[in-house]
């Protein structure tokens, strides 16, 4: 009997093919489907296929990143993925501001999926395509052009900080540039407005969830209902934490970020064991240790009873004025991740308030 084909992801031609070499490296047979004939390098919306006896092996190098490196440049950017809306322009906000207070620059990042190319049309329908590309682009470089305007105006009259920016233009998925030009640029942080999980354009909210669920560095999810976007608006946050020790390293990077205006820092732990008495001495010896350590920081701690509803973490929040949530999330593989969501993705569509991750092998 014939295995399955199932398809693994969607990519540019170039990247697809650079997947099915390093798949099949490992042993991994792989087939790409809607690539255009006439022009492959052209094509956009690739499949890559796998047999689905495959799947796990196949995930693991898509997890490993991999295949996706091809030498880093660069050092340290702030990444700012936009779609040109409102909500991405005050992701904006708060990337200029972190980029003032931590002397960085920040990178503005616009992907379009360009119109596929299907090899079954005529050569006539190929030209059309051709300047449907052709149009399609010049609208985009239309819109980052304006973006880069309304920027340097806000610069001018002081809405911004001034700060020395760039921005790139790429074509293809999403979700796969922005983590390769990531990878290869050593983005000290990625910046991303997010629609809300009850929004239509649902598709920017599952970007945003890939990025975090795959990305090596710190994401910061700023979601549409957040009541504010700029960094001093940030005075208490909490840290949600699993009371490991790797969460003491976690915490010096959040450190770098609340140490600029002072904010402070509340340990949460949401815990569904009978051994809370345990918990709450492990929780407070972890808020002393960093009391001593960040005497210029004031810290709290909480333990919450775990909610599978975010009820009493909704309220939690709402009853301390609490102003973004942070947590560390330590790599798992893309297959538990699909089986078994993480708090990040909870946190994610439930809450809207700027969610900071700081992604940990």
């Amino acid at each position: 009997m014939k295995d399955e084909l199932v398809t693994l992801i969607t990519l540019t031609y170039a990247k697809a093919q650079v997947l099915k070499s390093v798949l099949e490296s490992e042993g991994v047979m792989a087939e790409l489907y809607n690539v255009n004939i006439i022009q492959p390098f052209v094509s956009s919306g690739v499949k890559v296929c796998i047999n689905a006896k495959d799947i796990q092996k196949a995930m693991e190098v898509l997890e490993s990143g991999k295949w996706l490196s091809d030498g880093k440049e660069g050092a340290g950017s702030i990444l700012v993925p936009t779609d040109f809306s409102d909500n991405s322009a005050r992701a904006c906000c708060f990337a200029f501001d972190y980029a003032a207070a931590t002397h960085s620059t920040v990178t503005l990042f616009h992907v379009f999926f360009p119109p596929v190319y299907s090899s079954m049309l005529p050569f006539e329908n190929e030209v059309n395509s051709i300047e449907e590309y052709q149009m399609t682009l010049a609208t985009v470089n239309e819109k980052m052009t304006a973006l880069v305007e309304s920027i340097k105006s806000k610069i001018a009259v002081k809405e911004l900080p001034d700060v020395k920016f760039d921005w790139k233009i790429y074509e293809g998925v999403a979700e796969e540039e922005i983590l390769h030009y990531a990878y290869k640029k050593d983005s000290s942080m990625i910046v991303m407005g997010t629609r809300g999980h009850d929004d239509k354009g649902k598709i920017i909210g599952s970007v945003t969830e890939e990025i975090i669920g795959r990305s090596s560095t710190t994401v910061v999810a700023i979601p549409q209902g957040a009541a504010e976007s700029r960094l001093a608006s940030m005075r208490k946050i909490v840290f949600m934490t699993n009371l490991d020790r790797r969460d003491l390293l976690s915490f010096d990077s959040l450190y770098e970020l609340v140490k600029v205006n002072k904010a402070e820092v509340v340990f949460l732990h949401m815990d569904d064991s009978v051994n809370s008495d345990w918990k709450k001495v492990k929780i407070s010896g972890l808020k002393d240790f960093f009391s001593t350590k960040y005497p210029d920081i004031k810290f709290d701690y909480a333990i919450l009873p775990y909610d599978e509803s975010m009820k009493g973490l909704n309220t939690f929040i709402a009853d301390n004025h609490v102003d973004a949530i942070a947590m560390a999330r330590y790599r798992r593989s893309l297959f538990s991740r699909m089986v078994n969501p993480s708090m990040s993705k909870k946190l994610f569509f439930e809450l809207d308030k700027p969610l900071i991750v700081f992604n940990k092998k």
